[in-house]
């Protein structure tokens, strides 16, 4: 049996948001973009083997609108 620990891990999100007002219609419109990224280091306390994984970045587009009364 393996028992693996985490030991470190970093998590990265950034991101560009597009908004803009329509005066006219009383409303706003917006696009978003974000990039989630994580890297882990494990450590298997009974070998002392350690190892890095890099997931999967994760993209996400959203858009979006609100129209004011």
């Amino acid at each position: 049996d393996a028992t693996v620990n985490l030991t470190e891990s970093t998590f990265t999100r950034w991101g560009v948001i597009l908004q803009q007002d329509i005066d006219a219609a009383a409303m706003t419109v917006w696009l978003k973009y974000y990039k989630y990224s994580l890297e882990a280091d494990f450590l298997d306390s009974k070998t002392g083997l350690a190892a890095t994984q890099d997931f999967h970045d994760l993209d996400m587009i959203t858009f979006g609108a609100a129209i004011f009364f």
